[in-house]
């Protein structure tokens, strides 16, 4: 989305957190309706990657938790870039959660996002998925 005269960083803001509420669920097929052809995704550790992929190591990782949701708690907006800071509110069948802290930088093309930064608790990930998040990710 490149801002214009319409839009508002409240318009990108909202944007964001929907594409991230539909990643959290795992709806991708929705999610990817607002993905431009070119998406560029980078997570910390493992660099640039399909977003095909990204949805394998999410399904890898998260696909089995019974919670999957995500609370916002800070954004930032200025032209076409949104900075999200957010924690995941998940949980396991027999009721552990999982509650990562993410920070997320999204770049707006066209209405469409064409980057996407990920940054999250490699560490916390790891103590809490062990063996599916290393393999995961490998």
């Amino acid at each position: 989305m490149e801002v214009g005269m319409e839009d508002t960083t409240q318009d990108i803001k909202d944007e964001a957190r929907k594409l991230l509420t539909l990643m959290s669920q795992s709806r991708f097929d929705e999610a990817r309706t607002m993905l431009h052809p070119d998406i560029r995704w980078w997570v910390v550790g493992q660099g640039y990657m399909s977003f095909e992929r990204l949805v394998e190591i999410s399904d890898a990782t998260e696909g089995h938790l019974s919670v999957r949701d995500i609370r916002f708690t800070a954004a930032i907006a200025e032209g076409s870039m949104v900075a999200i800071e957010a924690v995941g509110e998940m949980a396991f069948p027999d009721g552990r959660p999982y509650r990562n802290t993410y920070s997320f930088l999204i770049k707006f093309q066209d209405r469409l996002v064409i980057e996407m930064r990920e940054y999250f608790d490699t560490d916390y990930a790891l103590k809490i998925f062990g063996s599916d998040f290393v393999d995961g990710v490998a």
